[in-house]
């Protein structure tokens, strides 16, 4: 089932727009792992039974076996994990029992299982930590990573759609020479958004321009640029960090950023 699963990945189907990108892609080869490598009472491999074999008990066992891992003797729970495993086979369920119908049970065994989320709340960079992560990396000699972290805050785009759908022509080419080609993350499709507004002025937000500014000092030759440069622009500021996003919010120019 899941073979045949992954062949899907790369074509447009009647709920895909587009192909599944390279994390996607990830993320079910890790649930089609974890079941498919976990180990029957009799030893024999998950991933070897017939989808007939399986029912709704057969697969609420399994989510409840794969919830916890040994760590050190200790038992630590993986829930987003194990739910996006379950997630990954009732999509192959579904997508595969189409085309063979008379090999699978009519019910889909992962469906309706009450997957609950973890209440944490992932944490956000604020613009601060941006400009240290962008002066560290041209320090280093990775000026393209920085520029990418840019990208990735300015425009909100993935990073499969930086380092990989992204290319020269995208930015001011001939055609377009006042324009950058932004793909909607939520979508993957793109647009030509403006880079100057009516008045031709740079439309650039004070985040954008502190940030060349930033760039500019670090690559001073001066070993203690980046430290200079951020404690100078906490004093200059005074703000916290969430007053700090607060104020970018306010100077994001809308003609950057993909409705």
């Amino acid at each position: 089932m899941f073979h045949e699963y992954r062949r899907t990945w790369k074509q447009k189907t009647a709920k895909r727009l587009q192909p599944l990108s390279p994390g996607q892609c990830r993320v079910h080869e890790t649930g089609i792992k974890m079941i498919c490598e976990y180990l029957l009472k009799d030893g024999r491999r998950l991933g070897t039974l017939r989808v007939s074999s399986i029912d709704t008990a057969f697969a609420d066992d399994l989510f409840e076996k794969l919830l916890y891992k040994s760590v050190d003797g200790e038992k630590v729970e993986r829930r987003t994990t194990v739910n996006h495993a379950m997630t990954t086979a009732r999509g192959a369920w579904n997508t595969i029992s189409r085309a063979h119908p008379h090999l699978f049970a009519p019910k889909n065994p992962f469906e309706k299982m009450g997957l609950q989320s973890t209440s944490r709340e992932t944490p956000h960079a604020n613009f601060e930590e941006l400009a240290a992560f962008r002066a560290t990396a041209i320090e280093l000699g990775y000026p393209s990573l920085a520029t990418g972290v840019l990208i990735g805050w300015e425009w909100l785009q993935r990073k499969a759609h930086i380092f990989i759908r992204f290319m020269a022509e995208h930015y001011r080419s001939e055609s377009r020479p006042n324009h950058v080609y932004v793909i909607n993350y939520k979508t993957s499709t793109g647009s030509w958004e403006p880079l100057f507004d009516k008045k031709g002025l740079a439309a650039l937000s004070s985040a954008n321009r502190r940030a060349r500014r930033h760039e500019s000092i670090a690559a001073d030759g001066r070993p203690d640029a980046a430290t200079r440069w951020k404690q100078s622009a906490l004093e200059r500021q005074g703000r916290n960090a969430d007053s700090s996003r607060a104020h970018f919010e306010e100077d994001q120019p809308r003609a950057c950023v993909p409705s």
